[in-house]
Order: structure tokens, then sequence, then C-alpha cells
């Protein structure tokens, strides 16, 4: 076998791999012993409920430290064989996998859970974890709510969890951590969807956010009360250790320093509504050490902060300045240079492999006397940047409009509808699906609606009208077509009706799915191999 130098990275050499599947159980390599051989083993449930299925290719994504990542694809023929082409020899190799069917559907994914060495004359051995594409959501009851984004219906599940869950969190795409309001920490296997064997925690004081290191070694869990801190917990062993912190932590964000160990980063003062625009401050500390915390002024009212794993980067999304800022916790340096300006009120932001994604919201009013509240509609507005700013883009999406059913009105050759413009529209939580094809949003609606036709009696026929709802979108970033919707909460409020009402009461339409569990109000979210 020859060696090659790839581009960008002079002196490296290649070992070649191949990959067995016996339905992706075992991948021996196949390759100069002088050059090095790689052995993978994908990790794949047994559960036919929760296999991939339908795969026709593998393609095989290596990158080396900062370079440009190579994929490889290749067809899984009868036999189960793939020739997953040439790896190269470095310290620092990081592998993902993706399984896609004959539409070129991700039905699959997987990522190594750290970089691996891969050198001269050694044979390297290195799991895989693939998972179906699934989000998850703190639902009703005792149980978390499954969704499989890789199918357009039937892709709703539930997951028996124990405690109920308040926040949930991906760790490192083999289990979801679900966290109690009480501070119950359990874990939920992604192989079998039963409980995981990890030992389970006890945090004094519930949760308001929770996150892991891509690696799936740390769990963070961010908690107010009488004593605010992030709660750093070793996974494998269940230990505890506390960054703590002068106010309540409503965020709480992981990426890498330039040593190789982990960074969280907790939000403290959280802009929580438009004008809440005072300064909020960054607990930095590394989770090796997080008792060794420090405080940093944001220097902007942030909404939402997103680590990127690799970077050392984390993006605060200033809700009242429009815009994305970097901010480096190894330095405590807030670049106040934004790498997207324009996002009118971002509120959930998202970083994956060096690009972000945010969500933010406008809306259009009018002093008309047409419009009594003065709103005519709202929207959400998607970003995007690369994180150095490059390839910024802000589009707004359309307009939110729902449509309610009038209710007891014996009308039997028709149904009497109207179309409710939203007041308000909010992005609550956003993550970024594996591959960065999809995301995942849970949003908010409060949506208005006048009285109309006044008989001269002190009586209206349809009364004023309010309705708010919470909804679960999957969506496509590039076109912004949504695949999955589900309307977990919707209440109607009607005003009153004075003397007469011809139609009084109002229900939402049953034309968006609703959540088999019923409806909850959902609190966290978390996708495999997902980022937010």
């Amino acid at each position: 076998m020859a060696r090659r130098s790839l581009g960008g990275a002079a002196g490296w050499t290649e070992a070649r791999t191949w990959a067995w599947l016996g339905w992706l159980a075992v991948a021996p390599a196949a390759g100069c012993g002088v050059e090095g051989a790689v052995s993978l083993h994908f990790d794949v449930p047994d559960e036919p409920g929760l296999r991939p299925t339908g795969a026709e290719t593998l393609t095989l994504v290596a990158q080396v430290g900062d370079d440009a990542p190579r994929a490889t694809t290749a067809e899984i023929d009868d036999d189960g064989q793939v020739d997953l082409g040439e790896l190269p020899l470095g310290d620092e190799l990081w592998l993902s996998a993706q399984m896609r069917n004959p539409q070129a559907q991700l039905v699959g994914y997987g990522e190594a859970g750290g970089p691996i060495e891969i050198a001269a004359g050694v044979d390297t051995e290195a799991t895989i974890p693939v998972r179906r594409p699934f989000v998850y959501l703190a639902g009703a009851g005792a149980r978390l709510i499954s969704f499989d984004a890789s199918i357009g219906r039937d892709f709703e599940g539930q997951v028996a969890a124990g405690a109920t869950p308040a926040r949930l969190a991906d760790v490192g795409g083999t289990a979801v951590a679900h966290i109690s309001a009480s501070g119950a920490v359990a874990y939920v296997s992604t192989a079998t969807h039963q409980a995981a064997s990890l030992p389970a925690v006890q945090l004094t004081g519930g949760a308001l956010d929770a996150i892991a290191s891509p690696d799936g070694a740390f769990l963070l869990v961010a908690q107010g009360g009488g004593s605010p801190q992030v709660a750093v917990i070793e996974v494998a062993t269940g230990a505890v250790e506390l960054a703590p912190a002068p106010g309540a932590v409503e965020r709480v964000a992981v990426t890498r320093g330039a040593d190789g160990g982990w960074w969280g980063v907790g939000l403290v003062g959280r802009a929580a509504s438009d004008t809440s625009c005072g300064g909020s401050q960054l607990l930095t500390f590394p989770l090796a050490d997080p008792e060794t915390a420090t405080v940093i002024a944001a220097g902007a009212p942030v909404s939402d902060l997103a680590g990127d794993a690799r970077s050392g980067v984390v993006v605060l999304a200033d809700r009242c300045g429009d815009r994305l800022l970097r901010f480096r916790p190894e330095s405590g340096a807030v670049d106040g240079t934004p790498i997207l300006a324009g996002i009118a009120s971002p509120t959930a932001v998202a970083a994956l492999g060096g690009r972000v994604w945010a969500v933010g919201h406008d809306r259009l009013e009018t002093a008309s006397p047409d419009v009594p509240d003065g709103v005519i509609d709202a929207w959400l507005v998607l970003g995007s940047t690369r994180l150095d700013g490059a390839d910024a883009v802000v589009t707004p999406l359309e307009p939110v409009v729902e449509r309610v059913l009038a209710e007891n009105a014996d009308y039997p050759d028709q149904d009497l509808v109207m179309d409710l413009h939203a007041n308000w529209v909010e992005a609550q939580d956003l993550v970024i699906l594996p591959g960065g094809e999809q995301l995942a949003l849970l949003l908010s609606t409060v949506l208005h609606g006048d009285a109309l036709g006044d008989d001269g009696f002190g009586g209206v026929l349809i009364p004023e009208t309010d309705v708010t709802t919470e909804e679960y979108w999957v969506f496509d970033p590039s076109s912004a077509v949504i695949t999955q919707r589900v309307r977990t909460t919707c209440d109607v409020e009607e005003g009153p009706c004075g003397t007469f009402c011809l139609v009084p009461e109002w229900a939402c339409l049953p034309d968006i799915a609703a959540p088999a569990a019923g409806a909850f109000s959902p609190t966290g979210i978390a996708a495999l191999f997902g980022a937010r």
C-alpha cells in the first residue's frame, strides 16, 4: 500500500479501513501493517424498534484537528461489507458515521466518544454507537416523549423514566439524562429505552437546565434556589462537584479548552423578555475543577448560549442587541464584534461543527383603529452563521396563524372556523440534529381574535378570543419546511359575550398532531448526537 500525504496535513500517512456490518455488529479492518489499520465496532440497538432501518449506504466522516472533514461513502452490500477507504495517521482523529436510505434520508448516526489516535504499524480499535435520529422531550407524568426525526409520520413514542422529568440531556448518544423538579438525576439507555446502568444522583434542588459534555463523561445541571450553582456530575461514578454562582444559573453550555479539557459556562441574569435588558453574567469553570469558577460580566443582556464542542467558543444571544457574540471561557473575553447582526430578539441558539443557528422573533404593529390591540402578525426569525461570521444569513419565517373551530354550533353541513394571527411567538429551546440537516424547536405562541359583529343590544356574534399554544417542530433550516409538528398544548379563552353570543365557544382545530401522552408543557429537549 502506497503512502500518501493529506492536503493541509503534510507528513501524515493513511491507514486502510474496512467495516463488516453483520448488522452493524463487528467491523474488522484490513490494511498494510506498516501503515496501520483500524477496527471499528458499530454499537447498534438489538431492539428492532430502535435499530436504524432501511439503510443503503454508510458514510464515514473523518476529521483531523481543524482540517476540513473528509467523507467516504459506500453502499452496504448483501453481506454487510463496506469499504470505508483510508484514514489519516494522526493523534487526534474524530470519526462519525451516517446511515442513509435510498432517498438519502438520514436513518442512523453515530460518533466516536472522543478523538482517537491512529499510529503506523498499529491496529487501532474504536467504537461508534449508531442510533436513529431521536429527539426527546420532557413530557407529561413519569415519561419521556420520543420523536423519530427520520420519518414523517408515526414518529412519536413514550419512554418510561421513573420520576417525572423536568430537564433532559443527551449523554454521548448512548443515554438520555433526565432530571426531576426535585433534583433526582437518572438515565435511560438509548439502545433499549429502559433504565441505564449508570449511578443515579440526588441533587439539593431542582434543575433549570442541563447539558452533557460531548464525550458523555460529565453532566452539568444548572440550579437556582437558595444555593445557586452548577452541579458537575461524573456520569460513570455519580461523583458531584459544584461550581458556586452569584445567582440562579438558567442556561449552561460546554466547550473544549486548548488543552483538550472541557469547560462549562453558566448564564446568570438571563434576559427573559424583550424589555429585560440588564447586564447578564457568565460563570466559567473547567469541568475538572469547577470549584475554581469565576464570574464575568457578559456586557449584554443574554437570553441563551451554546458551546461549539471543538473550537473553544461559546456563542451568546444578545436579546436586546439583535446579535450573536463570541465568548472564550479560557480567556474570559467576550468579543464585541457580532458574528451575526440583525436577528430580531434572539431567544434560542445552538452550535455544531463551527456553525451556529439561532431563532428570534419579530412582529408587525399598526395604529389602525381596525386592529384594537395594535398587532397584525408575529413570526419567527431564523439566523445562521459560521463562527468567524462568514456565510451569515437571517431569514424571517412565515407569520404564525392558527385555526380554531366553533364548538356547539348546530350547522350540520358546515364547520365555522377562524384563522387567528399570532400576537406573540417565541422560541423556548433549540437543538441541532446530527449533521446539521434539521433543527428541533420548542416554541410558544399567543394568538388573538377581536370581538366581531356587535348586535346593537350589548351582545356580539363572536367574542374576543385568545389562544395560547406550545409546539414542537422539526424543520429543514435550508428551506424552512416543517417536517414534524406537534402542538403539545392549546388553550382557548373567550371574552365576555354581553347579552348574547351567536358562537360563544371555540376550540383548537385538530389539524396538528397532538402528543400521545396528552397535553403537556415541555420543559426540556435533547437530540441524540445533537447540539444546543
